[in-house]
């Protein structure tokens, strides 16, 4: 699946589930403190994608597109502050954060179990 679409299933589950919102969002905060280069900010990336491309665009700093790392940012504040409330993660978001990467699925890649991070 593609980044948003996967982004947009968590934020169902947020929705049905404040323990997975309390969850998600103590991720996002544990990715915040942490930077793009920590175990925490690639754990919490994982809840988003399915392969290891995916996993790159988020977890790169993109120096060509600032685009990208605005969209990045957002797929973490939006869960600090606003996925419960707003039911999105995907606000702000530009719809292009999946252009020209696989969205194949990798087996076993994408981290589900959000409640366990």
């Amino acid at each position: 699946m593609k980044i948003l679409e996967n982004a947009r299933e968590v934020s169902k589950a947020v929705i049905d589930s404040a323990d997975v919102g309390e969850a998600l969002k103590n991720a996002a905060i544990k990715a915040t403190i942490g930077g793009i280069e920590s175990p925490e900010w690639e754990n919490y990336m994982k809840i988003f994608a399915d392969n290891d491309k995916q996993l790159a665009r988020l977890t790169t700093v993109d120096t060509q597109n600032a685009w990208v790392n605005e969209s990045i940012a957002y797929l973490v504040s939006n869960a600090i502050c606003g996925a419960a409330t707003t039911g999105s993660l995907t606000q702000r978001i530009d719809p292009n954060l999946d252009e020209n990467v696989d969205s194949s699925v990798t087996p076993e890649f994408r981290n589900k179990d959000i409640l366990n991070l």
